[in-house]
């Protein structure tokens, strides 16, 4: 009989990719009012962006039920390439319109929150010192 030696073992390796997608998401506002998501995307892929969304935010009236577009959009980009030439609109005309359109890095929950927290303490700190 041949002496059978077992297999060896090695540990698991930790996994090399980052487990928290990336997210390359902007945000903009003061978005013309005519504006459509084909026009935002067809403006971020004019720039060479590969957008792969385009969200728009609107009020509704209460009186008639009507959405109304408020000038605030959100882009998503398929990659760190496309997000930092969608930054490159920042501050300049967007869709022909005279107003310059606000990009901007889209906050997470998390950042939001912060920011809140924030904001409570200097607030409470400046209430503090006024008494």
């Amino acid at each position: 009989l041949k002496s059978h030696t077992p297999p060896k073992v090695q540990a698991a390796k930790p996994p090399t990719h980052n487990p928290i997608p990336q997210r390359f998401s902007l945000h903009l506002t003061k978005v013309p009012y005519k504006a459509s998501q084909g026009d935002i995307r067809f403006a971020f892929g004019e720039k060479g962006c590969n957008v792969t969304s385009v969200r728009l935010v609107y009020d509704r009236d209460q009186k008639t039920g009507e959405r109304h577009f408020r000038g605030v959009a959100f882009v998503d980009l398929a990659d760190q390439n496309s997000f930092e030439k969608g930054l490159e609109f920042h501050n300049k005309s967007f869709l022909g319109d005279g107003r310059r359109v606000n990009v901007r890095p889209t906050r997470t929950k998390t950042e939001l929150s912060d920011i809140v927290r924030n904001t409570e303490v200097k607030v409470a700190n400046l209430i503090a010192r006024s008494k």
